[in-house]
């Protein structure tokens, strides 16, 4: 019993030392998305996201209020307009997929081609909050415009927090202290 108590305070503590993507101490990482609210509303046009990263390139015709997000800490992402006619043309992104090297070309030839027009809206790519802050989540809200050819964006950020739960803790620190006291118990017997 008391290997296995041992071994079960061994894992929990060396867990902590250990992470993969290290953030800055003092903050931690929050979930990002952001949404066009009237992506549909467009005849003519399909809005796109493309997420660019080292390893992966992907270009997806979005629908309204469908979260689009850059996944890892890495990637970009961007929003594009492309005409319903020439929409096929987004597998020349896509198709480099499997060697991301030949998707940067791919992309700035369809915008220099006018096939991509691009759409300012800044994207993030992680977002960090301070500890002491309980922020869960953060969604930029865009409603797009078409005038004389060009998209622009008008922006909402809402931000989720997340509940304070104390319980958790509380019945670790008990649940340790309860194993403490049996463990002198039973060494006393």
């Amino acid at each position: 019993m008391k290997q296995v108590i041992t071994f079960f305070l061994l894992i929990t503590m060396s867990t902590s030392f250990v992470s993969a993507d290290v953030t800055v101490p003092g903050t931690k990482a929050i979930d990002y998305c952001t949404r066009i609210t009237n992506a549909d509303s467009f005849p003519d046009y399909y809005i796109v996201g493309v997420v660019a990263g080292p390893m992966n390139w992907q270009a997806t015709i979005l629908h309204d209020n469908e979260c689009f997000g850059i996944g890892y800490k890495f990637n970009s992402g961007a929003y594009y307009a492309v005409k319903k006619t020439e929409a096929y043309r987004l597998d020349e992104i896509n198709l480099a997929e499997s060697d991301w090297r030949e998707a940067q070309p791919a992309l700035e030839r369809l915008i220099n081609e006018g096939v991509l027009e691009p759409i300012p809206i800044k994207i993030n790519r992680v977002l960090r909050t301070k500890m002491t802050n309980p922020k869960t989540g953060v969604t930029d809200t865009h409603t797009l415009t078409l005038e004389d050819g060009v998209f622009t964006a008008k922006t909402r950020r809402t931000t989720t927090y997340a509940p304070r739960y104390i319980a958790l803790p509380i019945i670790s620190l008990i649940a340790i202290a309860l194993i403490i006291l049996e463990l002198r118990r039973r060494k006393r017997q």
